[in-house]
């Protein structure tokens, strides 16, 4: 299993090469493969590791680069949907006060089955001492959710 020093340095090694490699040349399929995508990837990496805080940090940081831009909405759900997991788990009520109205906001626009599971599992486990706004607009959630 990989160290969180070696996963850590290999992101680096790709954002670092990602920022000076654009060119005309590139293929039209590689659109995606940015700043926001690999801050997620990184994220990912991190909650894989165990370190909830690393990976939440990663996951603000990429929704933060896909807010505000229409043709990234699908990302900017699945985003705040993992964001919002992560700040449920660590305890960061200001950061899930933060997502939880992108998350409520897009549940009805933005059609996602992954994004769905996602927050099913987040709101089947509400901490009990969360503030109660962030718990009322959970419940809200399930409800929508079915």
């Amino acid at each position: 299993m990989p160290s969180t020093r070696h996963a850590r340095n290999v992101f680096d090694k790709a954002r670092s090469e990602l920022t000076e490699s654009f060119t005309h040349r590139d293929p039209s399929w590689t659109w995606w493969v940015d700043q926001r995508e690999l801050a997620v990837q990184r994220g990912h990496v991190h909650d894989g590791l165990g370190h909830s805080h690393d990976a939440l940090r990663d996951m603000l940081e990429s929704w933060e680069l896909s807010r505000g831009k229409e043709h990234l909405r699908w990302a900017t759900h699945i985003t705040a949907a993992n964001a919002l997991r992560l700040s449920l788990r660590v305890g960061a009520w200001q950061e899930a006060e933060r997502v939880i109205a992108d998350v409520h906001q897009m549940l009805g626009e933005v059609s996602s089955g992954r994004t769905e599971s996602i927050l099913r599992r987040t709101v089947a486990e509400i901490p009990r001492n969360i503030p109660s706004t962030l718990s009322g607009e959970l419940e809200q959630i399930r409800t929508e959710l079915g």
